[in-house]
Order: structure tokens, then sequence, then C-alpha cells
């Protein structure tokens, strides 16, 4: 059984995600409700919950300064809110999933069935975080892609277009320095002013006055003189 908390300022959020919850995840034991940040700290320490629904936009403080106030406490996150905008933002603070009201059924059941297997794995000693997925806003809503399924970021202005190993790219409106910070813990990392290259993709390194980086699907990417050696030193320590 996973013990939840649900943080939403609006009563209707709450009681809506409670009810889904109590029909559709039986597995979830909702022990409490927050309307605000300062709340939900209080039950956070009081109940020790393993998983926390956060809702983003909320008056006074948002859902990501509750993250960062409750540094040192053991749960997972899974965001419920109505505003795509956020989601490159989110997958830095290592949530388990970013949901957009209305919420789909199937999709928080997706987000559940994720909480447990990381629960579960946190308490037989055996944890590995999981950042498997991230959510790419798109003109629909959300896109969820797999990271080790990302070859390279590349800056468009304004935009980021990611490069795949398995599909088409995908431009999403976020200049490269925001994706950048959100997936430098994930082995990303910036080799120019205009590309952000996966090193798990790295096939090997070609010598020249910055060199190139030859990417697993045959392409040669550029690398600038300045990030050359602090490339170099992440390839050699590359785990």
């Amino acid at each position: 059984m996973l013990r939840a908390i649900i943080v939403d300022d609006e009563d209707k959020g709450r009681d809506t995600l409670r009810n889904l919850l109590a029909r559709f995840c039986p597995e979830v034991e909702v022990t409490d409700t927050a309307g605000s940040v300062d709340t939900a700290l209080a039950l956070i320490k009081e109940h020790k919950p393993d998983l926390v629904f956060l809702d983003i936009e909320m008056p006074g403080a948002d859902g990501f300064s509750l993250i960062e106030r409750a540094a040192g406490c053991d749960f997972e996150v899974i965001f419920t809110t109505a505003y795509p905008q956020y989601a490159v933002k989110a997958f830095k603070y290592s949530v388990l999933d970013y949901l957009l009201k209305p919420i789909n059924i199937e999709s928080l059941q997706g987000a559940v069935a994720k909480a447990q297997k990381v629960v579960q794995n946190k308490k037989s000693h055996h944890y590995i975080p999981s950042f498997g997925k991230v959510a790419l806003p798109s003109m629909e809503g959300l896109e969820l892609v797999d990271i080790d399924d990302i070859l390279r970021c590349e800056a468009d202005v304004n935009y980021t277009v990611f490069h795949f190993k398995s599909r088409n790219k995908m431009v999403i409106s976020r200049p490269l320095k925001e994706v950048e910070e959100a997936l430098a813990p994930y082995h990303f990392f910036r080799i120019h002013k205009h590309h952000l290259v996966n090193l798990r993709h790295v096939a090997r390194y070609v010598k020249g006055t910055g060199g190139q980086v030859v990417l697993s699907d045959g392409k040669a990417v550029d690398v600038s003189w300045r990030h050359k050696n602090a490339l170099l030193e992440r390839l050699r320590n590359l785990a």
C-alpha cells in the first residue's frame, strides 16, 4: 500500500483526485490532503508519505518550492496540474510523473504503478533513481519520451530541436540553456553553444581544434574549443 498526500489549493481538485484514486488505484491510501505548501510540509513531517500528488500553481508558494523546502524528506512526487508549460522545469526536480488536468485514468494508473515500483525498490534497499521518461511540451499538451532515446538537442533561437534515435525530431518552445539545466544530471553535456549531446550516445571523438563527436546514429557534431577539455574529461570518467 502506498501512503499518499494530495496537495492542491482547490477543494474540487483534491476531491476529484481522491475519488479517482479510491476508484481506480486501490493500492493508494490517501492519508491527508492540503490546500497550501505550508500545510503540506507539516503533513509530510507528520505522515511521512511514500507519494505526494502535487499541484504547481498555488497562492503564496508553488509546488516547486515545496520540493525545495522538503529536501531531506523521502517521498516521490507526481505533479497534477492544468499547465503544460512547467514540464521542462519539472524534470530537473526528478519528479516521478507529470499529469495534466483533467487527469486521464490510464495515465494516473501508470504513474501509480511507477511509484509502487520505485517505493518497493527503496524498501528492499536496491533503489536506483529512475528517470526513464521526460515530458516535453507540444501543441497538443505533453509528449512523454525516453531519455535514452534522445541523441542530442540543438538550439534554434528560443526553441530547442530534439533529435532521437528511433523517431522524428521534435521542436519545443524552450531555449537550449533551460533544457541543458534540466538534462545535465542525466549525462547530457553542452559541447557547443548550439549543441547538447547525450554522452551515452557518443561513439567516438575526432581530434581537431575543437574536434567532433560522432554519435551512435553516425552524425558528427562540432565541439567548441572552449568545451573540448571538459568534454574529454567527462568522457574519460563516464560510468
